[in-house]
């Protein structure tokens, strides 16, 4: 149970940081 809790934990934080570093990238590449 702990590691699979643990491999969800860091599907989210990847799947997170994904979406940070696209809205980012939009905003940068629209000013």
């Amino acid at each position: 149970m702990p590691s699979d809790s643990e491999g969800i934990f860091l599907y989210n934080y990847n799947f997170n940081l994904k979406v940070l570093l696209n809205t980012e990238f939009n905003f940068t590449s629209l000013h």
